[in-house]
């Protein structure tokens, strides 16, 4: 797992730990083609990814989110809390 991966699932299993604090379970952040909302409750992890090519919808456990952001090209570096 690259830098960049470990960051996004490390921020992922923060924004869980905090679900019930507002402001600290969710974060945008940049892909290859646009921009995702990650929004982290009742234990799943919610991504809407807003591209080129529409608007995609997933939830999932942290790994299958962080693996989905990915494949989309997220960039840690972008992350807006």
């Amino acid at each position: 797992m690259t830098e960049n991966n470990d960051k996004i699932f490390r921020l992922i299993i923060k924004c869980l730990k905090n679900e019930g604090k507002p402001d600290l379970h969710s974060f945008t952040i940049k892909t290859k083609k646009g921009v995702a909302f990650v929004d982290c409750r009742c234990g799943e992890v919610f991504i809407e990814i807003h591209s080129c090519d529409g608007k995609q919808q997933f939830c999932g456990t942290a790994v299958a989110a962080t693996n989905r952001l990915i494949n989309f090209g997220a960039d840690f570096e972008s992350v807006e809390i």
